[in-house]
């Protein structure tokens, strides 16, 4: 009888969270939708929407600790956008285009468009099950061609956004 209770417990607290995570997903989505609607014109809402439509917006990485989506958007040409504050409902968009028009160009609006549709499958997204494969020979088709020739490697399939990062440095 006290195993069962335990067990009962545990699953409504389960069903609970679940609930919990819904709702905060779709006040996320309704957050956005007023954002978009109050920070735009409704030329540049439908602009984003035709962008985000034609799948011009490409996810590039979301930090959870951060709470920031990152993207890049085909417009005239392509532009960074960041998207933090999502998830707290406090959202602040950037954008590296040279928008003057008002404050949410319609890159930040494609971009608003996909985290509003995503925000329930973001682990579909997330690359943390691939594991991280440093340059080795087995990667690799032969050694250097000249001296300061890059290596040549030969399957294209690893070359993710965490792979970039594990085997790249930042120059300034």
């Amino acid at each position: 009888m006290v195993q069962f209770k335990i067990h009962s417990l545990y699953l409504f607290s389960v069903v609970i969270k679940q609930v919990q995570i819904m709702n905060n997903s779709s006040d996320i989505k309704v957050y956005i939708n007023k954002y978009i609607t109050f920070h735009t014109s409704s030329a540049v809402e439908q602009r984003g929407e035709q962008l985000f439509k034609n799948q011009l917006v490409e996810f590039v990485n979301y930090d959870e600790n951060k709470d920031t989506w990152s993207f890049f958007v085909e417009g005239s040409e392509i532009y960074e956008v960041h998207i933090k504050g999502a998830n707290s409902l406090n959202v602040e968009p950037t954008c590296s285009c040279p928008f003057d028009w008002g404050s949410t160009c319609k890159h930040k609006v494609a971009s608003l468009l996909f985290v509003s549709n995503n925000i329930d499958n973001i682990d579909d997204f997330l690359v943390s099950d691939i594991p991280i494969i440093k340059l080795s020979e087995k990667n690799i088709v032969s050694t250097k061609r000249a001296d300061n020739a890059p290596y040549e490697i030969k399957d294209y399939y690893y070359i993710t956004n965490k792979f970039i990062k594990a085997n790249c440095t930042v120059r300034v």
